[in-house]
């Protein structure tokens, strides 16, 4: 009985643990081409966990190579643009850096410009799911969870989540 009762304990205050966050997460929901379009990345969108759009990075691909990238393009939830990444000879984005955002989910800002940090390795819990169609990858949906680590990389207390 003490045994059953001690896992019962340990359960129970894991599980409490676990659930308790002081912020909630976000989601991003990537879109795929059709399989007629290589199978590229056409747009990325960031929602709260209302299903409110926050952000929206759009792809752009060479016109001659449609499988290499030319241009990210980071736009807010009125269609102001944030960012443009642009990409190198092989596609790879030349400064590459994270979009801050606090608790509420919103944009931090910093003299009417939103805050930008270089990419770092983010201590942050990520959970992923795929959607296929006849057997092709559709639509991807990855959960964030709130960064413990952003504070130490951006030195910005209120930063909670980074994209």
């Amino acid at each position: 009985m003490k045994i059953i009762l001690f896992f019962g304990i340990i359960f129970l205050t894991v599980s409490a643990i676990s659930s308790v966050s002081a912020y909630g997460e976000l989601r991003e929901v990537t879109f795929f081409n059709p399989p007629d379009a290589f199978g590229t990345i056409s747009f990325q969108e960031l929602q709260n966990v209302s299903g409110n759009i926050i952000a929206v990075k759009t792809y752009y691909y060479r016109e001659k190579n449609p499988k290499i990238l030319d241009r990210i393009v980071l736009t807010g939830e009125n269609n102001n643009i944030l960012r443009i990444f642009d990409c190198d000879f092989f596609g790879l984005v030349s400064n590459p850096r994270y979009l801050c955002l606090d608790g509420d989910y919103n944009i931090i800002m910093e003299k009417e410009k939103p805050v930008f940090v270089p990419s770092f390795m983010t201590a942050e819990k990520v959970v992923i799911s795929n959607f296929f169609s006849a057997g092709f990858l559709i639509k991807t949906v990855k959960i964030i969870y709130e960064c413990s680590n952003a504070l130490k990389w951006t030195g910005l207390t209120n930063c909670r989540y980074v994209w």
